[in-house]
């Protein structure tokens, strides 16, 4: 498995680069509650700094793959 800095953006919201808009935004949203702070995920399977790492590429990824001119 990739270290989640060396992983694509699609990698981090676990989509196909070719992924309509409306599944990136699920995807989005699925990696956003599994990973929100407090949650067991991020409780039992990272540490706090590897849960604020993920929760900031999530939302770039999301930000970018669904700019038309990114």
């Amino acid at each position: 498995m990739k270290r989640l800095a060396d992983q694509t953006l699609y990698e981090i919201l676990e989509v196909p680069a070719d992924a309509p808009a409306a599944e990136i935004r699920a995807a989005y949203d699925r990696a956003r509650s599994l990973y929100a702070p407090g949650s067991l995920a991020t409780y039992t399977l990272m540490t706090p700094d590897e849960a604020a790492l993920l929760t900031s590429r999530s939302e770039d990824a999301h930000g970018t793959l669904l700019d038309p001119e990114a």
